[in-house]
């Protein structure tokens, strides 16, 4: 925990880490602790998780070897301006990654990081607001870094990478964690100056989506076409010859 401390020059991730060895979900715990009023930037990190959680209540499966943290956020926003926290998040991770793969891991719309294509990291937020006001963010991020397949389920072996796998060797974990904390910094510093608009050209080129054909799984409908554009409150626009949608939540699987 040292090494992170030592040069982290954020200005508000990571002032306070609580770091603990095994828990069942770091979300989880970070809501407790912002409901307890704990400070904006309070991380929760974990070397295991027993019962971590994806979107839609799916599993986040969490051997030892990967990082799995969740960052309290307190953003002076209304409650309709918080869901491009999710790709802000999403962009941060894919940027930390990159730096210690030497690679770009692009971004899949609304919320994963892909290495040609294999999942390497998945976010997830929630939050506590009423109408009006926005009380708290938790962003939970689960990465694979020193993962091996095999630590895995194997019904996911074949759609997951790691850093270990791509990189053939494992990464420094605190190093790599001040990575983190440096570009989800720089990024929500971004963010509360210029909303998503200020990332939005940044996470396109960062993104495998964007150009693709795609089929979107909302809560009403599937739907295909190419997704073709970002809105600034981070939306989906897709497109086919004969409709065009803006979709602000779903499950986006790419096609061609």
């Amino acid at each position: 925990m040292k090494r992170i401390y030592q040069g982290l020059t954020t200005s508000i991730m990571g002032q306070r880490i609580y770091y603990m060895k095994k828990v069942d979900s770091t979300n989880k715990v970070a809501r407790s602790f912002a409901e307890r009023g704990a400070e904006e930037g309070t991380v929760i990190l974990a070397e295991e998780q027993s019962a971590g959680r994806g979107r839609e209540g799916r599993v986040w499966h969490s051997p030892p070897g990967g990082v799995y943290l969740s960052v309290i956020l307190r953003p002076r926003i209304h409650p309709k301006e918080a869901p491009p926290l999710a790709l802000m998040v999403g962009l941060a991770a894919s940027k930390a990654i990159g730096v210690n793969l030497g690679r770009v891991a692009h971004l899949k719309w609304p919320n994963d990081v892909l290495i040609d294509g294999k999942k390497i990291a998945g976010i997830l937020l929630e939050s506590s607001s009423t109408p009006e006001k926005l009380n708290w963010v938790v962003a939970g991020v689960g990465i694979n870094l020193n993962v091996r397949l095999e630590d895995l389920p194997e019904d996911v072996r074949g759609t997951a990478t790691s850093l270990l796998v791509e990189k053939g060797e494992e990464v420094d974990r605190e190093l790599f964690l001040k990575d983190l904390l440096y570009y989800l910094d720089l990024l929500y510093l971004r963010f509360m100056d210029r909303r998503f608009v200020g990332m939005k050209e940044d996470w396109i080129k960062h993104s495998s989506t964007i150009g693709k054909w795609v089929r979107v799984s909302t809560p009403q409908a599937e739907l295909e076409g190419v997704a073709e554009d970002l809105k600034p409150d981070g939306s989906l626009v897709l497109k086919n010859d004969k409709m065009e949608w803006t979709i602000s939540t779903g499950d986006c699987l790419h096609l061609r």
